[in-house]
């Protein structure tokens, strides 16, 4: 994915919006995509759990927590129709892989293929380019190697151990979310764990799993020499991409 621009831009990584739910905070929700769509040189990946789907057996008990999915269906296709201009990728969850399990299809698959997105499903290298400069990375809905005390060590040890060429990693799924900038095999490299729009989750509490909170970090990337910025929090990385992009104009 080349980015063509002398300017510096933005990634978001957005995910575990799982619309459709009850404890989703949709004014959050809506004030972050709008802004995503209005703002120069911002961008999105949109990561998995995109709505809740609550259809398996083993957790229709908690389906009483959800809109029909129809519904959550139709605002997630409009949410991608209105920041399609803005997508960099698109990739599934278990919640939504749970209908491609039950039915063989793959719907998101499909949907994101007639809107003409890039689709990573599961994960995949992604080769992103910004200007002249080079920032793969790995994206994933869920990694291995969790901690409870370290989120991000998921990231670093996915990396040292299968993607030691990755400037940054993206793993999501646990709701709570934390961003670090190091330095990995002589390049600054960082790691993502994004937050959830469903900040009040029926299945969370019951089993005792807290913290869960909007957030989406996010990397500011230059295009002329070899620089990324992690943020923790996207307003944050707005206000220096702007400050960032006036500079150089």
């Amino acid at each position: 994915i080349h980015y063509d621009t002398t300017l510096p831009i933005a990634l978001v990584q957005s995910s575990d919006w799982q619309l459709g739910q009850f404890g989703v905070d949709y004014d959050a929700f809506q004030r972050d995509m709008k802004a995503i769509l209005e703002e120069p040189g911002l961008y999105i990946d949109i990561g998995g759990d995109a709505w809740q789907n609550i259809i398996q057996a083993s957790k229709i008990g908690s389906s009483h927590n959800q809109t029909p999915v129809p519904v959550q269906l139709g605002l997630t296709v409009l949410t991608f129709k209105l920041l399609s201009e803005k997508i960099n990728t698109v990739r599934t969850g278990n919640h939504s892989q749970w209908s491609a399990t039950l039915t063989g299809e793959d719907w998101l698959g499909e949907t994101v293929k007639k809107l003409k997105l890039i689709y990573t499903k599961h994960g995949a290298r992604v080769n992103l380019k910004v200007g002249n400069q080079d920032y793969p990375y790995m994206a994933r809905h869920i990694g291995r190697y969790n901690s409870s005390f370290n989120p991000t060590h998921s990231n670093k040890q996915e990396q040292r151990l299968n993607y030691p060429w990755a400037r940054f990693t993206v793993f999501e799924h646990h709701h709570v979310a934390d961003m670090e900038q190091y330095r990995y095999d002589g390049r600054e490299c960082v790691a993502i764990r994004p937050g959830t729009y469903a900040v009040r989750d029926d299945f969370a509490e019951q089993w005792g799993y807290y913290g869960a909170h909007v957030c989406n970090p996010t990397i500011v990337f230059y295009p002329k020499q070899d620089r990324m910025v992690g943020f923790k929090d996207m307003y944050d990385a707005i206000d220096y991409l702007r400050a960032a992009r006036r500079k150089i104009t």
